[in-house]
């Protein structure tokens, strides 16, 4: 199969990525196979170290395998390979938010929203992250033991 893939697509290597990509995903990432879609987008990046597309997957593949420096490397890189799209940028973001960095997490957002300004998933992200920032940084729930504490219903 890979060798009629390769032949197809000689003389055209992005839609030869393109392609690989889209196999890679529908084949191991749809399957619950995160790390052989891993591997697979990595060996994408040899044959192509210009694919915007494979460093941005490999890197949200990595923030659900929770290796989350490793991520920040990958979509730190697709940004630099394709720095006008907002998708990189809000994958980022959630990394940021795992790490707890909540300066750079609202940057990343911010960045996805100023590129597109209604970016559904960048808006849920920076509800849900305001969320998350609130509550660790809200003093814990009352000691129902503390004598201060008082059960209003």
């Amino acid at each position: 199969m890979w060798s009629a893939i390769l032949i197809l697509f000689k003389n055209n290597r992005s839609a030869l990525c393109a392609t690989v990509l889209l196999l890679i995903k529908r084949r191991f990432k749809n399957a619950g196979k995160k790390e052989d879609a891993l591997r697979g987008y990595l060996q994408m990046l040899t044959i192509n170290p210009n694919s915007y597309q494979a460093a941005n997957n490999a890197g949200v593949t990595l923030i659900e395998l929770k290796d989350y420096q490793l991520a920040e490397k990958y979509l730190t890189k697709a940004i630099e390979l394709n720095p006008n799209s907002e998708i990189p940028y809000n994958n980022l973001g959630i990394v940021y938010l795992h790490l707890q960095n909540y300066s750079k997490m609202e940057n990343n957002f911010n960045m996805a929203l100023k590129l597109k300004n209604n970016y559904v998933h960048a808006i849920n992200n920076q509800v849900i992250a305001r969320i998350h920032k609130d509550i660790l940084n809200s003093p814990p729930p009352p000691n129902k033991n503390d004598r201060n504490f008082r059960n209003r219903h």
